[in-house]
This record gives C-alpha cells, structure tokens and sequence, in this order.
C-alpha cells in the first residue's frame, strides 16, 4: 500500500471537524439560551467570561478529539474492512505519532482544566476529566466487546455535556433552587428531557454504526448487538430507539408553554423518524444504516437548532 502525506483536507477529517463544529455550537447556544435566560431572570451575571468559556469549550473538544483518536488506533484491523479510507488504515506510518499527539492532548487538557478549576473556583471537580479519559480510554480498547452497554457509555458522555454547564454556572442553579424554585423544576425538567433527546438519538446512531461495521467487528471478535443477536434484533431495537427518541421530543415540548416554533420541529422530527423506519423496512437495516446513520446526524442537528427557540418559552 502506497503511504501518502496527508493534506489539510485529511487531517480536518481526522479531526471530524463537523462534529466538533456541531458540540461547539451546542454547547455555545445552551450557554446564550438557556442559561442566558436563567441569569436574565434571576438578574445575576454569568460564571464564565470570555476566556474561561472558550478555554470550556477547548477542553471538550480535546478530549473528544483524544476520544476519536483512541478509538482509530484501537480500530486499525476493523477498519481495514469497515473503512478502508480511514486516516490511520491509509498512512499506518502515523500510527505512532498520532498516539505522542494524543499524549500531548491530555496533557493540554488537564492543564486547561485545573486552570478553569483554579478561576472558577471550583478545584473539586477536576477529577471528572482523568475519569473521562480513563473511560474514553477503555472504551477504545474494550468498547467492541460491551455490546449495547459501550454505546451506552459513549451515549450517556454526549449527553452529559450539559452538565459541565451545571458545575461552572452552580451558583446561578442554587439561586435558581432557593429563590425560584418552580423555574428551578421546570429547568431540571428541560435537561433531563434534552438530555433523554440526546442519549437515545446518539444510542440510534451508534447501533447504525454497528451494523455498518458488522464484517470488520466480526474480524477483531466483536460483541456488537447485530452480532450477537443478527440484524432481525438489530432492526427491531433500532425500532425502540426510534419511538423512545419520539417520546422525548414529546416530553420535551410538553413541558414548555405551547410555541408553534417548537411544534414545527416536532412535526420534522416525527417525519424523519418516520422515513428513517420505512427506509429500514424497504430496504432491510443492513442497507440502510448508512443512510439511517447520516440522517441521525440530521436530526441532532435539528435538535440543537431547537435550542434557538426556547428563550420566549421557558421562563
């Protein structure tokens, strides 16, 4: 095999700069949004300035980057197979300078996250970022063998980014609690309904990557779902995603005051959930993960531009 110099393009892809771009925007527009409300209402300015919310948002894309490239060095063999024009399958001549790369990455990363824990004044919690790399760390390694429960875990890891939130704006929630605590019900009430959103779209989105991946899973002995259980169970647990992914964009708008905005995206949302199980049932799921995979990703999308829309509702 013929090793190439990567270009620009390659290593922006290496990067998986959409979906850096789709977190920095989350976790942007849930900072203005949401929170931006709450301070609105209770009247006080935010925890973060400038520099710690840009230095936040560094730090999580560090250790998601770190989480992508742990996995691509852990999944050089399936890859051959599943994606074999992957970064690392083409130019396995990087492979041991990607991983002095991911070192140095964590290393960054602890450093920003005791400088936040420093400003922030908040030193206890910086045990959540060795306890995300530890766990980033055995999920590359070990990931393929958990089955349902690894995307689970990578699942509940995206979800929970709202949470980094909680911690550094904890002041403005526990004025929240004690001054107003019906606002308070209403906004646990909005993040666990995101965050139920998030959780089992990302869980859809995993399983299609499962499927997708199923000869080079098998290679490396994987434990995957339509492993273990074939496509028949793969399709019908995908089916239960769907309709739980339904039921939380039910809830979540059910909980807010009546907004046509808000009922316009659950419209399209129901529309591609409906269209991503016809394509499953014409089509069968092993055709259809690619799509279904790419049009989960469509539908995050959707759900974060929801966000934009949640000002004039929520309070």
């Amino acid at each position: 095999m013929t090793e190439q110099r990567p270009s620009l393009i390659d290593l922006l892809r290496f990067l998986r700069w959409p979906n850096l771009l789709l977190i920095s925007l989350f976790l942007l527009m849930f900072d203005q949004v949401v929170f931006g409300g709450l301070r609105n209402a209770l009247g006080v300015g935010a925890a973060l300035d400038g520099f710690t919310r840009v230095m936040l948002i560094l730090d999580v894309l560090i250790v998601t980057v770190m989480g992508y490239w742990m996995n691509d060095l852990s999944d050089v063999e399936a890859d051959r197979i599943n994606r074999p024009k992957r970064f690392l399958v083409l130019r396995p001549n990087l492979i041991h300078q990607v991983r002095s790369w991911t070192l140095v990455l964590s290393v960054i990363g602890l450093s920003i996250t005791i400088l936040l824990a420093y400003l922030l004044n908040r030193l206890e919690w910086v045990w959540l970022y060795p306890s995300a790399l530890v766990g980033l760390y055995l999920y590359a390694r070990r990931g393929k063998r958990w089955g349902i429960w690894g995307n689970a875990f990578v699942s509940f890891m995206i979800s929970a980014l709202p949470m980094l939130w909680l911690v550094a704006e904890s002041e403005t929630i526990e004025a929240l609690y004690t001054n107003e605590p019906g606002i308070f019900r209403d906004v646990f009430q909005l993040f666990a309904g995101y965050a139920g959103l998030m959780f089992f779209t990302n869980m859809a989105r995993e399983l299609a990557k499962d499927v997708q991946d199923l000869e080079g899973d098998r290679e490396v002995q994987g434990k995957t779902l339509p492993l273990k259980r074939g496509l028949s169970a793969a399709s019908s647990v995908m089916i239960i995603y769907v309709l739980m992914i339904a039921c939380a964009q039910t809830a979540l708008v059910a909980m807010l005051p009546r907004s046509l905005a808000l009922s316009v995206f659950s419209v399209v949302i129901f529309g591609l959930l409906f269209i991503y199980v016809r394509w499953m049932q014409r089509m069968g799921i092993g055709k259809a993960a690619g799509r279904v995979s790419k049009g989960l990703k469509w539908l995050m999308l959707i759900g974060l531009l929801q966000l934009f829309f949640l000002p004039q509702t929520l309070l």
